[in-house]
């Protein structure tokens, strides 16, 4: 904390270090990881407003999109061993932690999402896919692995996701 209010850390470096050199029982790490699991969908329907406490922020990002966001892969990988969902869609925007990735050219968190079943053509409530973000940021690694794993190049990146399933 004193490094930290110096300057000499952010808490991003602190966390870290805490988390390397932190003796933590397995049953209580467990207990913090599954604190962001959101994977019972019995708690609560795909649009509702309420979540499971301390799951996501005010703008529905869970811990796994900022993970990814920030290209974070031990957490990623962490985070998706406790079952954290890969296609968990922020509210209002409808985007899913392959998004981040793909908006952040975060390649090696899109190789982890993937492997554990993120939909590669998931789109945001704008219509944008995963691809679309990589090609609007000019993140042409993230782009690669997205077309490597399947992407559609034809999807258009605008207008609504589609209700019953059609691509547009």
């Amino acid at each position: 904390a004193r490094l930290v209010n110096e300057g000499k850390l952010t808490e991003l470096q602190a966390a870290r270090s805490l988390l390397t050199h932190a003796r933590l029982s397995e049953t209580t790490r467990t207990a913090l990881v599954r604190s962001c699991s959101f994977r019972n969908d019995a708690l609560y329907a795909p649009h509702s407003f309420i979540r499971p406490f301390g799951c996501a922020d005010g703008h529905g990002n869970t811990p796994l999109h900022w993970a990814s966001f920030k290209n974070e892969t031990k957490c990623v990988a962490l985070l998706l061993e406790y079952n954290a969902d890969p296609n968990a869609r922020a509210h209002p925007s409808g985007w899913t932690p392959l998004h981040d990735a793909a908006y952040s050219n975060s390649s090696a968190c899109i190789a982890l999402l993937s492997a554990k079943g993120a939909q590669i053509d998931a789109k945001a409530n704008s219509g944008a896919t995963p691809l679309c973000f990589a090609a609007q940021e000019d993140a042409a690694e993230a782009a690669q692995f997205l077309l490597e794993r399947g992407a559609d190049l034809s999807s258009r990146c605008a207008g609504p996701p589609p209700d019953d399933g059609a691509q547009y």
